[in-house]
């Protein structure tokens, strides 16, 4: 569940009920800024079974930083209720940073930050500049500050590899509790992975507005079938050296929705690249 900031919907309570009932999901999580928690709906929060994990983002692990973006007080704010999430709640706790050219610099330091303040695990994303956010298009990640970005996770999570095998990997979660076990997340454009809005449509990705049909009404198997052969015109249209790239059999197709949010093309080359 996200948004926008789903806590502050005046029925979320009622939504994650409905999703406890049903049978075939198993479990969800949220992900929220932690500001409007409170005693009372931690509480809630907490009688919830299904609900496994609460994501929650900041955008650096120094207040003045994170607050020049959310608000003034916002970090100390986020960092008071996360204490109170940790005092009050069983559910696993993930901080969530999105790194741009205005943050990348204090990497390291979120992930020692996540450490210190015993999250269970970290999330690192990258700034994809669409809706609001098309308003800092300059900001996002340049490819040498990607590259940065993972030789400083293989430096935290101590492994012993080179940065292009963690290319294809478009986020990383660091799980703190199992010492610093790193997993990364492909694009899973056209996966059958997918993005409900709250009118019924269907993104292929939370971060790729590009409808490609309405629960509400259309046919499922039909949006399935549209998902499908998105993923295959990757195969054949890709431009640039994405085109060409070796990687490619990995299941890299390089980051859609960002090239997408840059060029208005899907199929353009990813300028994140560091190949």
């Amino acid at each position: 569940m996200t948004g926008g900031e789903p806590l502050l919907r005046k029925d979320i309570f009622e939504i994650l009920r409905f999703l406890e009932s049903v049978q075939n999901i198993s479990e969800y999580n949220i992900i929220t800024n932690a500001i409007p928690l409170n005693n009372k709906n931690i509480e809630q929060l907490e009688k919830l079974k299904k609900l496994k994990q609460l994501k929650i983002s900041l955008e650096c692990s120094d207040s003045a930083m994170n607050d020049s973006i959310r608000g003034k007080g916002s970090f100390e704010k986020i960092m008071e209720n996360f204490r109170l999430l940790r005092e009050l709640s069983s559910k696993e706790l993930v901080l969530m940073f999105t790194l741009g050219s205005y943050n990348v610099k204090s990497t390291y330091s979120m992930m020692n930050f996540s450490a210190d303040n015993n999250a269970d695990a970290l999330i690192i994303e990258r700034f994809v500049p669409q809706g609001k956010g098309a308003e800092l298009k300059e900001h996002f990640l340049k490819k040498n500050e990607w590259l940065e970005v993972v030789k400083n996770i293989i430096q935290f999570t101590e492994l012993n590899i080179l940065p292009n095998e963690l290319l294809p990997y478009k986020a990383f979660y660091i799980d703190l509790k199992n010492h610093r076990e790193v997993h990364g997340a492909l694009c899973n454009l056209g996966d059958e992975s997918m993005a409900l809005m709250p009118n019924g449509d269907i993104y292929p990705c939370r971060r790729t507005a590009i409808k490609v049909g309405n629960i509400l009404g259309d046919d499922f198997n039909d949006i399935l079938i549209r998902l499908k052969l998105l993923r295959e015109s990757f195969d054949k249209n890709l431009k640039g050296k994405c085109g060409t790239c070796r990687v490619q059999t990995k299941g890299c197709i390089g980051c859609r929705a960002l090239v997408y949010a840059l060029s208005g093309d899907l199929y353009a080359e990813d300028q994140q690249c560091f190949l």
